[in-house]
């Protein structure tokens, strides 16, 4: 019995070194205070009964004595146990909470993060494209005719492009068009003069 209460004693000294709240610090005052009565008004009379070998003694204390000091006892360990459940779900229930609002957050910012995505790259396509004055193929295919001597190659442009780079591809086309034309008519005007 000895070892057992030194053993109780160091466990609840374990307990009460945890973080307590405002009420369950004050029940676990009011347990430790009816503990204290049992083990020393109830438990260390009846052991010194026992060892005294005095039977009726210890008797009357176990079955007067110890019965009504357990009884608060008893009480406060229930009243403490059902503080400990109400806060654990009530830390549960904020943990949750806090777990649903990061969530949602988390979900709204990756939204978010998509969406402006998407928008950036439209935005960035259409600035290329508008620049480019075609799809990038289309201007490749166009530079490729002109680097190729094909100055006949049809360069379509879009209404009222004037800054594109297929705008100046066009405009490049066309004057090399004429530079060549010139050049032909001039050589063929020094073939007719000799």
């Amino acid at each position: 019995v000895e070892q057992d209460v030194a053993q109780v004693a160091q466990l609840w000294k374990s307990y009460q070194a945890n973080r307590l709240t405002p009420d369950e610090r004050r029940l676990a005052d009011v347990y430790a205070e009816h503990r204290r009565q049992y083990r020393d008004e109830g438990l260390a009379p009846a052991m010194n009964a026992l060892r005294a070998n005095d039977r009726a003694e210890a008797a009357r204390i176990v079955l007067t004595v110890l019965p009504r000091l357990f009884a608060p006892l008893l009480s406060d360990a229930e009243a403490l146990l059902k503080l400990q459940v109400d806060v654990a779900k009530s830390e549960y229930e904020q943990a949750n909470a806090r777990y649903e609002s990061i969530r949602a957050l988390t979900a709204g910012t990756t939204l978010f993060g998509l969406a402006f995505s998407a928008l950036l790259g439209y935005f960035l396509t259409t600035g290329l494209v508008r620049s480019l004055g075609a799809e990038p193929g289309e201007v490749k295919q166009a530079a490729q005719a002109v680097a190729a001597g094909d100055l006949c190659f049809r360069i379509d442009l879009r209404p009222g492009d004037r800054a594109s780079v297929m705008a100046a591809m066009h405009e490049m086309s066309d004057s090399l068009h004429n530079t060549v034309q010139a050049v032909r008519r001039n050589a063929e005007n020094v073939a007719a003069a000799s």
